[in-house]
């Protein structure tokens, strides 16, 4: 069952974040190559904890869960834009590369970049939905 206005917040909100999600990313790892800023080489997923036959499991699960569960509203549509803008943006870095640029530290622990916060951010937008949902 389709709800009214499915389409307008598809292209206002999903398209928009999907294509910034990756520009920014794709932007800061090019500032990054060009002006010689360390860089870590990730052959791994998710913070370099997971291996890549991961994402195989992983990202169709939540792309069922996305358009079977979730109720449609903005904030899944920017959380679902994030999460898969994160994800091409990586998959071209693996595409390009052959492995995916970090570029920025947090602290000692390990590497990341933007595609990883957004998808990290897009999860806690879903997952505070989810837990945080009022229950009658």
């Amino acid at each position: 069952m389709r709800q009214k206005g499915e389409p307008n917040l598809f292209f206002k909100i999903f398209t928009p974040t999907f294509l910034l999600t990756i520009i920014l990313d794709q932007g800061a790892k090019f500032i990054s190559l060009s002006f010689g800023f360390y860089t870590e080489k990730n052959q791994a997923l998710v913070l370099g904890f997971l291996p890549p036959d991961f994402a195989y499991l992983v990202l169709p699960f939540l792309f069922l869960s996305f358009a079977l569960f979730s109720q449609k509203s903005n904030f899944d549509y920017f959380s679902f834009g994030l999460f898969l803008g994160g994800g091409v943006a990586n998959l071209i870095d693996r595409t390009r590369f052959g492995y995916i640029l970090d570029n920025l530290p947090f602290f000692s622990f390990f590497w990341f970049n933007l595609a990883d916060l957004f998808i990290f951010l897009s999860i806690c937008i879903l997952a505070q939905k989810f837990f945080l949902k009022k229950r009658v």
